[in-house]
């Protein structure tokens, strides 16, 4: 983005084609630069900013993907950017719900507002900057990851081709950050850690649920330190949509876990909402649009903890466990129909394999968090259909309004078995 005659000069002996890596574990403030005024990822012409022209949009998928990149690797609750074009900037603002970027100005004929950001900025406390403070950051080095890492020798000893074993193993990947999550459990009214590594899922993009899913060991801490928990269970973090008839996922599966009698749906052991990390977004759309119904949707903070790690359908080992797996799924939703819920969002994704008390695999219905009271009055709770479109029955997709009923959530299961089968 220099002029010609002011590009810094390479270091003596400096090599042309060194490049290095980003760390995205460690970026504080993201800045994108453009040489020119055409890498403009907005349209101040446009009633919400959106670009038009391909060169626009272009731009706007760089700083997204990069957004993307800075959540994905690590704990954010919201993040500012810094977007130069030319002789132009933008600030902008992410969140799950959307973005919110001011108008373009000019840093050569007013550079106060950039250095006044910069410095307010620098001022914010961690959380303010968009860091979540529930989350800690484990050092590779010390005896906790000693013996995270202790944790999975002693697996690959015992039980060296058993699948919590390669999932253990993938999680300590040491060129991801690893961390202690805080689940402030409605349960017990008390606050639980757990140590995680490198998540096991985890849902692209910026805007949205922003879920992830981690194997997890539960962590205690006393008079002799952090000691580990003996049994891995599954932590799930996510940003819940806040509407009206809208549960969040744990209520539900304790709902259907006091049951007793409904099979193969995960055992909740903790959870709840993260304190005071909601999206703003939607309050700022409203403040700026007043009277007028705003498009953005609210979301929590939100984590659960389950107590069965699965493994994805999509390593069954024949046609029988594949088919066996979706028929628990089909006795799974039909008592929790009998108590009055139906799921509402069957996919490939959504159906586990789980080793039985026997060591025998079965289907585990997991992602109870568009479930919906069918004893509620049966009417669209968010403004677009959810669910994963892929499988979605065709007349939910031929007509989005409609409500889910049982022979959709059976034409998805369908759909899950032709998908694996022809695969």
């Amino acid at each position: 983005m220099y002029p010609r005659p002011h590009v810094p000069r390479r270091h003596k002996g400096q090599r042309r084609d060194t490049f290095l890596a980003t760390n995205w574990a460690h970026i504080e403030l993201p800045i994108e630069c453009k040489s020119n005024g055409s890498g403009d990822p907005f349209d101040d012409k446009q009633p919400n900013g959106e670009p038009k022209t391909a060169k626009r949009r272009d731009a706007l998928g760089q700083i997204l993907s990069y957004a993307e990149l800075v959540l994905e690797y690590q704990q954010r609750t919201h993040l500012f950017m810094l977007v130069f074009f030319g002789k132009y900037y933008r600030i902008v603002r992410f969140d799950r719900s959307g973005i919110f970027a001011t108008q373009k100005m000019d840093y050569l004929l007013n550079d106060r507002l950039l250095i006044e950001f910069i410095w307010r900025y620098v001022q914010l406390s961690p959380e303010d900057r968009g860091y979540d403070t529930t989350v800690l950051r484990i050092d590779q080095n010390s005896e906790l990851a000693g013996k995270m890492r202790q944790r999975r020798d002693d697996l690959e000893k015992a039980q060296p081709d058993h699948y919590l074993t390669a999932l253990w193993t993938e999680a300590l990947d040491s060129r991801r950050p690893w961390w202690k999550v805080k689940v402030e459990d409605d349960i017990t009214k008390k606050d639980l850690w757990y140590v995680v590594g490198k998540p096991n899922f985890q849902a692209p993009g910026v805007r949205g649920r922003g879920t992830r899913g981690y194997v997890a060991l539960p962590l205690k801490i006393g008079e002799d330190g952090e000691q580990l928990g003996e049994k891995f269970v599954y932590l799930k973090d996510a940003w819940r949509v806040v509407a009206e008839g809208i549960m969040p996922e744990g209520t539900t599966l304790k709902t259907l876990n006091d049951y007793k009698d409904v099979p193969f749906i995960p055992t909740l052991l903790s959870h709840g909402d993260v304190t005071g990390q909601s999206t703003r977004s939607p309050v700022v759309w409203e403040l700026l649009h007043p009277g007028k119904t705003c498009p953005l949707k609210q979301h929590q903070h939100y984590r659960s903890v389950v107590a069965e790690v699965g493994k994805p359908l999509s390593s069954f080992k024949d046609s029988y466990q594949l088919v066996k797996a979706v028929y628990h799924c089909a006795l799974a939703h039909r008592a929790a129909y009998k108590h009055g819920y139906i799921h509402r969002d069957i996919s490939a994704g959504n159906i586990l394999l789980y080793p039985n008390k026997n060591g025998h695999w079965c289907g585990l219905l997991n992602d109870w968090e568009l479930a919906k009271d069918r004893n509620r009055e049966l009417i669209p709770r968010q403004l677009e259909r959810t669910g994963t479109w892929q499988f979605l029955s065709v007349n939910i997709l031929d007509d989005p309004g409609s409500v889910v009923v049982i022979a959709d959530e059976l034409e998805s299961m369908f759909h899950v078995v032709i998908y694996y089968a022809v695969r």
